[in-house]
């Protein structure tokens, strides 16, 4: 039977008639099926898709069968209608594609398999295939006409043809449960795929377009080969998802879109994510750890949420679409194996997130950039060479583990806070940068020598490095305006500790130096020690400020060599450099207030006691070279001072050229005297043009004064006006005057003999007070018509000063009886050195004695006065000028 053209509709199992001719169905015509289960095996031609579009044959209602085989000699469209169920089972053959339309089942089964030259299409309906031996269809399938969902289900193994398989928007391939292989790509267009409990095997790629959401689930075999899966990115979050099982193999990743893995894999062979996303949602989705994971180019790993991925090795070469390459998206994700980088590359963890990394990361010389938004945790060791890691994001990344980091070059925490954590080994072998100019950093450490020795940190404006009461040692701590506390902790320092801002680093808590290490200051900064100090001296270079704010212990030798070395310390606290001698040289100066126990040697630097008025206490010798400089702030009425504590001695070295100066800083208004030094156990030598007594330079009225123990400034500029030694009726008088004196309390005198000093006082004799006085007392100890040396000494807060007088003692008297002469009457008397006299006349020794002629200055070995009178009548007497 031919059918040229409309449509015969099939109601009966045998309305063909004989089986033996067969039906043909011409282009343009229809063989229609209404429930009916044909039941000869009458052989088929067909061609077209029928009158309507509905196919060459169509079932149109009920369930229908028909046993005989087709062959269709061009492109045919089997159509079954919503709610009819057709079931081919003879051999399908031909030549084009075959097209499944309408919306009901068509069902291909039967024990031969099916074969035509050309592709299958599913538009619509489902397609179910149930070929007992061999394919049920051949070429590519398609799936599903992008408009109209469509359905493939196997229900026996083994029945997909040679080409690909694509699958359109809203349609699925749907294995039944039995096994099957896809020989070219699997292309889904937001398409399905279920195995249930059977496995597809690629042979080819996979492909996920951007049409929709795409999803795998089931079992999928890779048949040991590296598949490449092509992901577009579409508007699903999650373009393709394979919860299916993977086994044998390994996979690419490919395409910007994102790959769910999320079913706990079997493959052994990498997996390689070269561009877009890979989100790890199963701790095994990755497979064995014999197949490493490896992303390079644009690709990221995301780990979606409580995610523990164990010991799978991970390469990471770049930096994923910009925010890393490994991303823990949200709350808690681990990643146990190592991780090693090819190129550049980044880890992020994402807000409300946290990201542990229990593996080792071999950086290589690579940079490594750490994003930390949420918490990033490395408990792994760190190694690699000169390359860069940076940590960004306002979250905390922890050092944590117990393997030391190696790695050599700079980290750099721009963002959020350092935790360094490690036990029993170094966080930290290379350089550390921690902040920027506008982001301060804090770092703290939770347990000690996070540090290597040889280690370097580098904190920026404002921010904090916390030791926490832990011990860290460092080759040098190099701050711009930042903070070191090391609590109950250690921070010991080896080569340099560098303030090169323009404000103040502060340093608290204990400093131990190591290797006489070099403190540079920036000139506009300073570097403030609160921390006690110990260990060897220090260097301080730069032209800033050093600050030392607490008693420490230096055991070497300190060298100011540059800038200003400032001391602010409570002398009863004990002192601030220990017994360490202390050196200022060049340009460098000293200056504060507090106790310095070691000697000071300043040689073209400048010592400056206090701040602006201040007490410099130093309990060792003061060595005054080349070009040193004393500088001594005046504000009104008070000074600087430097006390000498009686222990050390001062000495000013005026063999130098040029010789150690004095500058005054302020006008001396007075009018009490300036102390400058005080409590010297001896001073020698003067500053340079200003020996004891001489004024000083700019200000006019004021003399320096160099004692055994001290150095006053006032405006007198011979304290002792006269000593004088002289005998009364054989009795051997001393007597001196004073016009000023500076704390002194009382007064001894001794006389030298043969072999030792005696004291003349039986007491000390008091003091008359600032303004001075006259000072008479018999001497039994001179010898008279002789020389005798006398020793004054003055009873001072600082210590005893003497003056030593060489005094010639002789009797007070009158060499001759008075000389009447024209022009008077003469009066002749023996005198002495350092003397001078008062003549006194009276008339009547009834009546007073009148000074006629006063201070005569003495002409030893004698001195004469003429009396103008012209009644020479009358008694003389001559007395010293008081």
């Amino acid at each position: 039977m031919t059918i040229g053209e409309g449509e015969l509709v099939v109601s009966s199992p045998t309305a063909l008639g004989s089986s033996i001719a067969g039906t043909t169905v011409r282009r343009g015509a229809s063989l229609l099926f209404q429930n009916v289960a044909y039941a000869n095996p009458e052989p088929l031609i067909i061609e077209g898709h029928g009158p309507n579009g509905w196919g060459a044959i169509c079932a149109i209602s009920g369930a229908n069968s028909f046993p005989g085989s087709i062959n269709f000699t061009a492109s045919t469209s089997f159509g079954v209608f919503s709610g009819s169920i057709l079931t081919l089972s003879g051999i399908i053959t031909g030549t084009g594609d075959f097209i499944k339309t309408g919306q009901g089942q068509l069902i291909l089964s039967g024990e031969e398999p099916n074969s035509w030259n050309g592709n299958t299409m599913v538009a619509q309906g489902t397609l179910t295939l149930a070929k007992r031996s061999g394919q049920a269809v051949s070429g590519s399938l398609t799936i599903g006409d992008g408009i109209n969902p469509a359905t493939v289900v196997l229900a026996m193994p083994s029945q997909l043809g040679e080409g690909d398989v694509t699958i359109n928007h809203g349609s699925t391939l749907n294995l039944g449960g039995f096994p099957d292989r896809v020989n070219g790509a699997l292309i889904l267009n937001g398409g399905t795929v279920i195995t249930g409990l059977g496995q597809l095997t690629l042979l080819g790629p996979i492909i996920a377009t951007a049409q929709g959401q795409n999803l795998i689930n089931g079992f999928l075999d890779l048949a040991n080969n590296l598949v490449s899966i092509e992901v577009q990115d579409g508007p699903a979050t999650e373009d393709l998802v394979i919860s299916a099982t993977l086994r044998n193999g390994g996979i690419i990743k490919q395409g910007t879109g994102a790959l769910v893995l999320s079913s706990a894999n079997q493959i052994d062979g990498p997996i390689v994510v070269t561009d877009g996303k890979l989100i790890i949602n199963h701790p095994e989705a990755v497979g064995s750890p014999i197949g490493e994971t490896i992303v390079t180019n644009k690709g990221v790993i995301e780990l979606p949420g409580e995610i523990a991925v164990r010991l799978e090795p991970l390469t990471l070469g770049g930096t994923g679409l910009g925010k890393g390459a490994l991303i823990s998206a949200k709350k808690q994700n681990l990643w146990a194996g190592s991780i090693s980088l090819i190129a550049p590359s980044s880890i992020r963890a994402e807000a409300l997130s946290s990201l542990i990394l229990d593996g080792d990361i071999n950086i290589g010389a690579f940079d490594l950039e750490l994003v930390a938004v949420g918490p990033i945790t490395i408990n792994g060791a760190i190694n690699g060479g000169n390359s860069v890691i940076r940590k960004d994001g306002q979250s905390t990344l922890t050092l944590g583990g117990t393997q030391p980091n190696t790695f050599e070059g700079t980290f750099v925490v721009a963002n959020g806070d350092l935790v360094l954590a490690k036990s029993g080994a170094p966080a930290i072998t290379g350089s550390l940068i921690a902040g920027t100019e506008t982001q301060p950093i804090l770092v703290v450490c939770r347990a000690d020598d996070q540090f290597h020795p040889n280690a370097s940190v580098t904190l920026n404006k404002n921010s904090l490095l916390n030791l926490n009461g832990f011990g860290a040692t460092l080759r040098a701590l190099i701050t711009y305006d930042a903070i070191v506390t090391t609590h109950t902790g250690i921070l010991r320092i080896a080569n340099q500790c560098e303030q090169l801002g323009t404000n103040q680093t502060l340093i608290s808590g204990t400093l131990e130096l190591l290797d006489i290490p070099t403190f540079s200051v920036n000139p506009l900064g300073t570097l403030e020690l609160r921390a006690s100090v110990r260990g060897t001296g220090f260097t301080l270079v730069g032209e800033g400020r050093l600050l030392l704010l607490n008693t420490n212990n230096f055991a070497t030798p300190c060298t100011a060599a540059q800038g200003t070395l400032l001391i602010n310390v409570d002398p009863a606290a004990g002192p601030v450099l220990g017994p360490a001698p202390l050196t200022i040289l060049n340009e460098a100066k000293l200056l504060g207030n507090g106790l310095i126990a070691g000697d000071i040697n300043v040689m073209g630097g400048t010592i400056s006691p206090g701040t602006s008025i201040g007490t410099l206490i130093v309990s060792g010798d003061i060595q005054l070279s080349q070009g040193a400089k004393l500088q001594i702030d005046v504000i009104n009425s008070e000074c600087d001072v430097i006390d000498l504590a009686q222990i050390g001695s001062l000495y000013i070295d005026t063999n130098f050229t040029p010789a150690p100066s004095l500058e005054l800083l302020g006008t001396l208004v007075g009018p009490d005297p300036y102390i400058i030094v005080r409590n010297a156990r001896t001073i020698s030598g003067w500053f340079a043009d200003l020996p004891n007594g001489s004024q000083i330079p700019g200000q006019p009225g004021w003399y320096i004064h160099y004692g055994q123990h001290r150095i006053y400034l006032s405006q007198v500029q011979n304290p002792i006006e006269y000593f004088r030694a002289f005998s009364i009726n054989s009795n051997a008088l001393v007597m001196w005057r004073t016009v000023e004196e500076v704390e002194i309390t009382s007064y001894d005198l001794y006389q030298k003999t043969e072999s030792d000093w005696i004291k003349v006082t039986a007491d000390p004799i008091p003091a008359a007070g600032p303004a001075g006085g006259i000072y008479l007392l018999t001497n039994s100890y001179a010898v008279l018509n002789s020389t005798n040396l006398f020793r004054l000494v003055a009873h001072t807060g600082s210590g005893d000063e003497y003056w030593d007088f060489e005094r010639h003692v002789t009797e007070l008297q009158f060499n001759a009886p008075p000389e009447v002469r024209e022009d008077g009457v003469l009066i002749r008397w023996s005198s002495r050195i350092d003397e001078s006299y008062d003549l006194q006349w009276t008339p009547d020794l009834t009546e007073p004695m009148q000074t006629i002629i006063t201070n005569i200055p003495a002409t030893p070995p004698e001195s004469s006065a003429i009396h103008s009178t012209t009644n020479p009548a009358g008694f003389y007497r001559i007395r010293l000028t008081p």
